[in-house]
């Protein structure tokens, strides 16, 4: 395995240490709601400073992480020590993270992850106000089976954390 993909690996594994330790989420690779909520987890933390080096596509659960999924399979392969997640993950805002996901479900997730994607993708073509709008009726567009009341409840929440219309 060359060095860059272990570093990878060790830096997922950092970050799932995390996950259990601080917010409680213990992954288990077989669960599909499991799966779903680490893919967005990563995308939020990339937003919060954690440089994981994944690029995401929006699917129909939000962004998703083809690397990530390959990742998490190649982790259960693999064997890597106990790893000291507050070195390991040192660029990346933990407190604000935990602040942010700290008793979401995986639905809250999926939207807040394709309202994130859509305004980031959308900030340098627009106003910033116009790019959170946009992003909120499109997310309303793709997630037909959540209500726009809930959507917006999300972009509250993500405007309120500064995560959009503010600095990330």
């Amino acid at each position: 395995m060359d060095p860059m993909a272990k570093a990878r690996l060790v830096e997922l594994k950092a970050f799932l240490k995390f996950l259990n330790d601080a917010c409680g989420f213990n992954f288990h690779i077989h669960n599909f709601n499991d799966r779903i909520a680490l893919q967005k987890y990563v995308f939020i933390a990339k937003q919060l400073g954690w440089d994981s080096n994944y690029s995401y596509s929006i699917y129909v659960r939000g962004p998703y992480s083809s690397d990530l999924a390959n990742d998490y399979y190649a982790l259960q392969k693999i064997e890597i020590g106990d790893i000291d997640y507050k070195s390991a993950l040192s660029s990346f805002d933990r407190e604000r993270f935990f602040q942010i996901v700290a008793g979401k479900g995986v639905a809250w997730l999926e939207v807040a992850a394709t309202i994130l994607s859509i305004y980031i993708s959308n900030k340098t073509k627009m106003k910033t106000e116009e790019a959170r709008l946009f992003a909120l009726e499109r997310t309303k567009e793709l997630k037909r089976g959540y209500s726009p009341l809930f959507i917006d409840g999300v972009g509250s929440a993500l405007q309120k954390t500064e995560l959009i219309n503010g600095t990330n």
